[in-house]
């Protein structure tokens, strides 16, 4: 009886062991999040808006990124001649498509904030080690990322018409934007909080199972 009893107290402590070994491991997916973020965070340094030549194939430097969107948008300056600022903006982009050009800032700088909000909520979950509401809430942003991040590439290419019969006159101008790369990212990264949901109720049902043994 005595063995037995060892035997179960054993086995016991190594269920706890794997389960708590099972928790840290949980720990890698905001910090996977994390650094999905990050990367969403520096593809706003791309070309948002680019006139591109398609005979030459490759950019003509009349570009803007998305943080110079961001920054026309909170300083409300589309005219701005400051093209460390507001890149092209003024001189290629908002004379000729001005509402394409104000709803492209718009849509940047809500995904900037819904990005911050996530970095935050990720950088929270893998300080208190809490997975349940902070896997939501990732599902949340990073599909609310992905749909702006579409709209913003879209709204981009909606210019080249205006841009080109009004600043180029040139069939082979138009305008490109690289907004689509971080949209595809961030569909790509609901994977994480996705499986992170599914490891957590395993680990759950672990602990229940405990419990019950108990």
């Amino acid at each position: 009886m005595a063995n037995k009893k060892y035997l179960e107290q054993r086995l016991q402590a190594e269920r706890e062991k794997k389960y708590l070994s099972d928790r840290k491991k949980l720990r890698i997916f905001p910090l996977i999040s994390l650094v999905i973020v990050a990367v969403l965070l520096l593809t706003m340094l791309a070309t948002w808006t680019g006139l591109y030549n398609l005979d030459s194939s490759s950019y003509d430097g009349e570009v803007t990124t998305g943080y110079q969107c961001v920054a026309a948008a909170l300083s409300d300056d589309y005219t701005s001649a400051d093209q460390s600022r507001f890149g092209t903006l003024s001189v290629i982009f908002y004379p000729y498509a001005p509402s394409l050009v104000r709803t492209l800032c718009l849509f940047s700088v809500i995904v900037l904030f819904v990005m911050i909000g996530h970095l935050l909520t990720e950088v929270f979950a893998l300080i208190t080690n809490k997975q349940g509401v902070f896997n939501i809430l990732a599902i949340v942003f990073a599909v609310t990322e992905a749909v702006f991040f579409i709209l913003c590439y879209d709204t981009a290419i909606s210019m080249t018409g205006p841009v080109r019969d009004g600043y180029c006159g040139n069939p082979a101008c138009t305008v490109k934007s690289s907004a689509i790369i971080p949209g595809l990212i961030a569909i790509l990264s609901l994977a994480v909080p996705i499986f992170t949901i599914i490891r957590e109720r395993k680990v759950k049902a672990m602990l229940s199972a405990q419990s019950t043994a108990k």
